[in-house]
């Protein structure tokens, strides 16, 4: 039995998995080509006869500051390297990236979550499978099973071929990766990702209805995004706070 609803969930769900799959490894791709051309748009800028003229009668007007707030002077080379880096350096000595697309990406995750469940009580094909001797609980775990299997592969597959895009095409010493903080990021991404999807699953589950389906996602997103953009000014504030403590001290 549990051969056959195998069967019955491959023939239905496939294009819908395959087309979930596409989507997100094209957009990780689309993303990794739009940062290396806004990457080289700027390198262009910093590599100028203008820009280099400028750096050179005007010193002053480049000068970095350190992690203490401190004024430094900096070779041309190395103004380079802080003023473009490919990702945006933290006080943690880690890194942020910071993408429209990611946004994007949460909301198809969002909706992949909303169709799994819903789509089938919106054509009664759950009517059908309640009708083979599987339990429901079955029924739901190798539906959501197959959803979450190609949700992880999809964003892996995809986040290799974005570092690895921008590994090839731009040079190696504005890519500073940190291993560590890359695996932590990419650990905490895709549990984000992974709990989104859930949660759009039991939306579906539980509401079913379309106009009730889209108030209830856009409801969830909207605070979905109040909270990243929370949780991201207060981590602009840390280093901030940090610094004036340490001046008052």
């Amino acid at each position: 039995m549990q051969k056959q609803l195998m069967k019955i969930m491959q023939l239905r769900y496939w294009k819908y998995l395959v087309g979930l799959f596409v989507i997100i490894v094209g957009l990780q791709g689309m993303r990794s080509m739009t940062v290396v051309d806004k990457w080289q748009s700027s390198d262009q800028y910093y590599h100028s006869e203008q820009f280099i003229k400028d750096f050179k009668q005007h010193p002053k007007l480049y000068l970095q500051e350190d992690r203490k707030g401190h004024p430094k002077k900096q070779s041309l080379e190395a103004y380079r390297l802080e003023a473009n880096p490919v990702f945006e350096p933290t006080h943690e000595a880690g890194f942020m990236i910071y993408s429209p697309t990611i946004i994007v990406l949460v909301m198809i995750v969002f909706g992949a979550g909303l169709l799994t469940f819903a789509n089938d009580r919106r054509t009664n094909f759950d009517t059908f499978l309640f009708s083979l001797e599987s339990s429901r609980r079955r029924l739901y775990w190798t539906k959501l099973g197959y959803g979450i299997g190609t949700l992880l592969s999809s964003l892996l597959i995809g986040d290799v071929i974005y570092y690895s895009v921008l590994k090839l095409k731009i040079d190696a010493s504005y890519v500073q990766l940190n291993i560590p903080t890359l695996i932590q990021r990419e650990i905490g991404s895709l549990v984000l990702m992974l709990g989104i999807f859930t949660i759009g699953c039991l939306i579906g589950l539980l509401i079913g209805k379309l106009p009730t389906l889209i108030i209830g996602g856009l409801g969830f997103i909207c605070s979905l995004s109040f909270a990243i953009t929370s949780m991201s000014d207060t981590r602009r504030l840390a280093p901030m706070m940090e610094l004036r403590t340490n001046c008052s001290i």
